[in-house]
């Protein structure tokens, strides 16, 4: 009788080892995800045009410091007066207006020590500076005024004004051989709105890739950022590059791009509405065309053969209208790249998973599990499974325990 019972407790200690396996591989197969969502972010960051105007002597001891508000003049004999014009934005060109009060008994004659780099313009009373100024680089307009031994203003006061106005130099060309140098344009007074960081710009931002892989249903990519590298923005910037799209399967795909703006960025200006993206496809044909501030919901860019490489060209434009309320600003745009194919079995519930899945990644939220093998068993089934491996594992003990130890009970 106790042999029988240890070659029913083998059996049985087989059956259930097993079972608890296969439960567990079960649940492991359940909660296995993937997804074909490529989330790329990309901060959008104008720059600005500030410049920093101080005036300076030389003193007794030849030393630079900054000119008295008060300070004596002689007959006869010159006043060592410097202004200096520092670029704290982005390259920019300058322009100054020097101003002596009606009562000096002077007027821009006087200054001397003006180098050629300037030209005084007769038609608007300007100075203008012909090379563009960099980031931190300082320029002087005149190294003295010129007081006349003859001049009899004895114990008067004046004032000298100086003005400086600066405008970008990228997307800007003066033309010194008119009496209007910079055209039309109106100058505005900038008002500082947080700190400001310099960047240099690059004509060109890096090119990304993007390869569906078939057996793994995942898009990938080499590059966090649509537009990788893209400097500060200013007004008239034009960037465009090519991103290139292999379809590493055996089906043609569809690839879908969408693009939605971070509203949650509280700022004074709107400022992706100043800007437009443009994709354009390698048949010539326009994708899409529109502002950023606008939701891009579920547009099909490319189709794909199996196996097939593509390019798509895209491109941004800052509006050239855009004025001082858009400088020294940023916001953020997250893009959305997923796929779809046509297999010979249509799943409806698969494609409502995948709807899911893409709305759940733009909320930031847990994605939604897709299961590779189509099963449709539910968590509570999972649970269920794993909960019977758990109980097999014990019994199996338990019978092991009980044929190591010896049963004499009939």
């Amino acid at each position: 009788m106790s042999i029988k019972r240890k070659k029913i407790t083998k059996y049985l200690t087989v059956f259930f080892t097993v079972l608890s396996v296969v439960c567990l591989m079960s649940s492991g197969i359940v909660f296995a995800t993937s997804s074909n969502i490529l989330t790329i972010k990309n901060v959008f960051q104008t720059d600005k045009v500030n410049v920093e105007l101080k005036t300076m002597t030389l003193d007794s001891h030849h030393t630079l410091k900054e000119l008295d508000r008060s300070t004596l003049i002689e007959p006869g004999k010159a006043l060592s007066y410097i202004p200096t014009i520092t670029n704290k934005g982005t390259d920019a060109y300058l322009r100054v207006y020097v101003h002596f009060s009606e009562n000096a008994g002077l007027n821009i004659s006087e200054l001397e020590g003006i180098s050629n780099k300037w030209q005084y313009n007769i038609d608007d009373g300007y100075f203008y500076y012909k090379d563009a100024v960099a980031h931190n680089q300082t320029v002087e307009l005149c190294k003295q005024i010129h007081i006349p031994s003859d001049y009899d203003q004895a114990d008067t006061n004046f004032d000298v004004t100086v003005n400086v106005d600066a405008i970008q130099a990228k997307n800007f060309k003066p033309d010194f051989n008119t009496n209007q140098p910079w055209g039309h344009v109106e100058i505005k007074k900038y008002n500082e709105n947080g700190v400001y960081q310099y960047q240099k710009s690059d004509k060109n931002t890096n090119a990304i890739d993007i390869t569906y892989n078939g057996k793994s249903n995942e898009l990938m990519s080499h590059h966090d950022d649509f537009f990788s590298d893209l400097p500060t923005l200013v007004p008239g910037d034009h960037y465009q590059n090519t991103m290139t799209v292999l379809n590493n399967f055996d089906q043609k795909i569809k690839l879908y791009f969408e693009g939605h703006p971070n509203k949650e960025l509280q700022i004074p200006h709107d400022l992706l509405k100043q800007i437009t993206l443009t994709i354009t496809s390698d048949d010539g044909t326009e994708i899409y065309k529109g502002d950023l501030s606008q939701d891009i919901e579920n547009q099909v860019i490319l189709e794909l053969e199996a196996q097939q490489t593509r390019q798509i060209s895209y491109a941004i434009d800052f509006s050239k209208d855009a004025d001082n309320a858009y400088t020294n600003l940023d916001n953020m745009v997250n893009w959305y790249f997923n796929t779809s194919f046509e297999s010979k079995k249509t799943d409806v519930k698969n494609n409502d998973k995948k709807d899911s899945q893409i709305k759940q990644t733009k909320d930031e939220k847990k994605p939604v599990n897709d299961i590779k093998t189509g099963d449709e068993t539910n968590m509570n089934t999972c649970l269920i499974l794993l909960v019977s491996g758990m109980v097999s594992g014990i019994c199996a003990i338990y019978l092991n325990y009980k044929r190591c130890h010896g049963d004499n009970v009939d």
